[in-house]
C-alpha cells in the first residue's frame, strides 16, 4: 500500500495506473463498522443481551417457560444458540428485550448468525410497531426469512472479506452444555 496524507489505504497498484482506489476490507473493518462494530451512536431498538445463563431465560419467561423449552431445544440443536424474545408488559416493541444463549459448542460463525438474528428481530419489531403485530408473530416473519437473509448477508460480507471464523461477540460469559 502507498502513504498519502496519513493514509496508508490506498493499494500501490491503483495509484500507478490511475485507477479509483480500493480499500483493502481488513482496514475499512477497523475504520467502518460493517455489521457487529457498531458506532458508539447506534443501539438496536431493543435491549439485546449476548451469552446469557439458561437461568436468565427462565426467569425472564416464568410464565411461557413451557411453550418456550421446545423451541429452544429446537435451535440449540440446528444452531447452537437460542434467542427468545422477552416481552414487555406493553404492546409497544421498546419495551422487549432479546435474550442470546450459546452452546459450548458454537462456532464463531454461529455466533455472528445469532446477533444478526437478535439484530433482524429488533429491526422487525421498529417496522410493524405500528401495526400492532404480537411478538410471536414479529418472530415469526423473522423465522421464515432468516436463512435467505443471514445467507445473503454472510456471502456478502465474505465477499468483501470478512472472515466470520474470527468473529468475537462480547457476551455474559455463559454457554450452555447438554447432556445425554
Amino acid at each position: 500500500t502507498l502513504k498519502e496524507n496519513g493514509n496508508d489505504s490506498l493499494p500501490l497498484s491503483a495509484k500507478q495506473d490511475n485507477r479509483t482506489p480500493v480499500n483493502d476490507p481488513v482496514f475499512v473493518a477497523k475504520r467502518e463498522p460493517l455489521f457487529f462494530l457498531l458506532p458508539h451512536k447506534f443501539k438496536p431498538s431493543i435491549p439485546i443481551k449476548v451469552g446469557v445463563s439458561f437461568d436468565d431465560i427462565v426467569k425472564m419467561n416464568q410464565q411461557h417457560i413451557s411453550m418456550i423449552i421446545p423451541s429452544i431445544v429446537t435451535n440449540f440443536q440446528k444452531d447452537n444458540y437460542a434467542l427468545v424474545v422477552v416481552a414487555g408488559q406493553k404492546r409497544q416493541y421498546k419495551n422487549n428485550s432479546i435474550f442470546i444463549a450459546f452452546s459450548a459448542d458454537a462456532t464463531p460463525t454461529q455466533k455472528a448468525k445469532a446477533y444478526f438474528h437478535a439484530l433482524f428481530i429488533a429491526q422487525m419489531f421498529v417496522i410493524y410497531n405500528n401495526n400492532q403485530l404480537a411478538v410471536a408473530q414479529v418472530e415469526e416473519i423473522v423465522n421464515i426469512n432468516l436463512d435467505e437473509v443471514w445467507d445473503r448477508f454472510r456471502a456478502t460480507a465474505e465477499r468483501c472479506g470478512w472472515d466470520f471464523d474470527k468473529t468475537d461477540l462480547n457476551t455474559l460469559g455463559y454457554e450452555i452444555e447438554w447432556g445425554e
